[in-house]
């Protein structure tokens, strides 16, 4: 299995425990989970980690390299019919619009 992916700016890679509060600022927004669902309380964005701290993951961190800091997440699972994936992504605000992807 890969360990994480890089472009000029930013790694995919799985989530670990030091990801707690980077993740909870950005589930935890009104704005970013507008259309997406209720924003997330602290135990709960831990326990969105918890659950993605694993072996085979289906959703990603996505990470500033510069500053070492979660942004966001990328998900990619099986959706609803045979051989069809979700590709997927949240964004913390004060990133988007960077042209980051």
């Amino acid at each position: 299995m890969i360990e994480q992916i890089s472009t000029e700016r930013l790694v995919m890679r799985k989530f670990n425990k030091n990801d707690y509060q980077d993740v909870f600022e950005y589930l935890s927004d009104e704005d970013v989970m507008e259309h997406i669902e209720p924003p997330f309380t602290y135990k709960e964005a831990k326990k969105f980690v918890d659950t993605f701290i694993c072996e085979d993951p289906s959703v990603f961190a996505l990470v500033e390299k510069s500053s070492g800091k979660v942004i966001g997440h990328v998900i990619f699972h099986p959706y609803e019919y045979e051989n069809v994936y979700e590709i997927g992504w949240i964004i913390n605000k004060d990133y988007q619009g960077r042209g980051l992807f």
